[in-house]
């Protein structure tokens, strides 16, 4: 992919007050139109638009009063509502012709096959699904059996340890659901079945990553070595900002025990606010 041009700060002042002479004013759909690459250059050296207009001393687009919401004209119809596509009749008809094809008129197999419209309309004219389905006179569909527990409480201790003999994990999220339901039914908790077992369960917890004060700088100059701008935005897709906090206090103070600040300092105006003493010093 070819590498797309960026301008320097004085640059992009320059044709700001280029465009302006040109167009009367600087707005991001006329820098959109006639100069992209100044659109694209300006958050590089900017925290927005205006602030680059400001500094280059370019007027922005005119105001334009937006418009007043007036309601209805006076004499006009009022606007009436679309009247629904289904009725009480329809509704009976569709379950009938979907029972006679075949199809089953459960909700979940509705909603399945795309009849989340017929599901309300039963709703609205006929109380409904199971009362549109009895007035349709279709028969009830039976409920569905549900997976009996196969899990006798003797079978939980071997199937623990049979696992931990294949080196197969034992944290409560690894194992099977069935054999963790079963355990905390019948032993009361996960852990209680894994004493039970014989089997510490201090040591078939998962290793969860920690963020400490070493590991959150040696990523913090990784970042800063790819490119990153270092703002809270760019750095939360990289590190836990949390564990930062809980670390450090605050971002800043990590990015002074890494050492960055005087890449901060080169983008000073990076998270920064523009205030009007700031404006006149930067224009001094």
């Amino acid at each position: 992919m070819e590498k797309q041009t960026r301008l320097t700060r004085s640059q992009v002042i320059s044709r700001l007050r280029e465009h302006a002479s040109a167009h009367g004013f600087v707005s991001s759909t006329s820098l959109d139109a006639h100069d992209k690459i100044v659109l694209r250059s300006i958050p590089l050296h900017f925290p927005g638009l205006s602030a680059a207009r400001h500094v280059a001393g370019v007027p922005g687009p005119p105001y334009q009063k937006p418009r007043r919401k007036t309601g209805p004209k006076a004499g006009s119809k009022p606007a009436r509502a679309r009247p629904s596509a289904w009725s009480r009749p329809r509704v009976l008809e569709e379950l009938r012709r979907l029972d006679r094809t075949g199809r089953s008129t459960t909700l979940q197999d509705l909603l399945v096959g795309g009849h989340s419209t017929l599901i309300r309309a039963a709703h609205l004219h006929a109380g409904g699904l199971r009362r549109a389905r009895r007035a349709a006179g279709i028969v009830q569909p039976s409920r569905r059996a549900t997976k009996r527990d196969t899990w006798a409480e003797e079978m939980i201790i071997p199937a623990i340890r049979t696992r931990r003999r294949q080196g197969l994990s034992l944290a409560a999220t690894r194992v099977p659901q069935g054999l963790y339901g079963a355990a905390r039914r019948h032993h009361g908790s996960w852990r209680a079945a894994l004493d039970a077992a014989g089997i510490d369960s201090t040591s078939v917890r998962v290793a969860t990553k920690k963020y400490t004060k070493a590991v959150i700088i040696e990523r913090l100059r990784a970042a800063a070595h790819d490119g990153s701008d270092l703002l809270a935005t760019s750095l939360a897709k990289l590190i836990d900002l949390k564990a930062v906090r809980r670390e450090f206090g605050a971002l800043e103070n990590a990015l002074r025990a890494a050492g960055l600040m005087e890449h901060l300092r080169q983008r000073r105006h990076a998270g920064s606010k523009w205030t009007r003493l700031r404006f006149s010093a930067r224009e001094n």
